[in-house]
């Protein structure tokens, strides 16, 4: 497959946490059930939790529990899925476990770049998306769940306001 997103970024959390972004950028309607069957726990056999994915709530309490980070939860990593659902990804990604996701995430046409050294801003992240071969994400359609969520709340849907809203998901 041609790669179409590098993730760049200074450490394997960082790289592994980019791939997973990635993975839901280049196929936004992915679920949590879709993450694990696509990465799933034997990736990362050395992994020192029992989940690569939680959902936020849950990591957090993991973490404090250990007293100690184990999931990615703070700031912008959390990985935000369609259905709003944020989702935490493990930090722990020793060489082996980190090099069976590179060959997952070759095969996914998902290129990496770990570079200690690189230039690029991964200070939010973690890394960097970059997009490859001309490709890019689709643009979510603006507006149409706003004029779902009014018909709805309003009470009902007048004829006109049915047509657009048909209008509106089928551009």
């Amino acid at each position: 497959m041609e790669n179409r997103i590098k993730v760049i970024g200074k450490s394997q959390n960082g790289v592994a946490l980019g791939v997973m972004k990635a993975y839901v950028t280049m196929y936004p309607g992915t679920t949590l059930a879709d993450l694990r069957k696509v990465f799933p726990n034997e990736l990362a056999p050395d992994k020192g939790v029992k989940e690569i994915f939680l959902p936020c709530k849950e990591a957090e309490a993991v973490n404090l529990q250990s007293n100690t980070s184990l999931y990615f939860v703070k700031d912008q990593r959390p990985i935000l899925l369609s259905n709003r659902q944020r989702v935490a990804v493990s930090q722990i990604w020793t060489s082996k476990s980190f090099s069976n996701l590179i060959e997952v995430a070759a095969n996914l046409g998902i290129a990496v770049e770990l570079d200690k050294d690189t230039d690029k801003d991964v200070k939010e992240t973690g890394y960097v998306l970059e997009y490859l071969n001309g490709w890019k994400p689709a643009t979510p359609k603006k507006g149409c769940l706003g004029m779902a969520a009014l018909l709805v709340i309003a009470g009902g849907c007048t004829l006109f306001g049915l047509m657009e809203l048909i209008y509106c998901l089928t551009k």
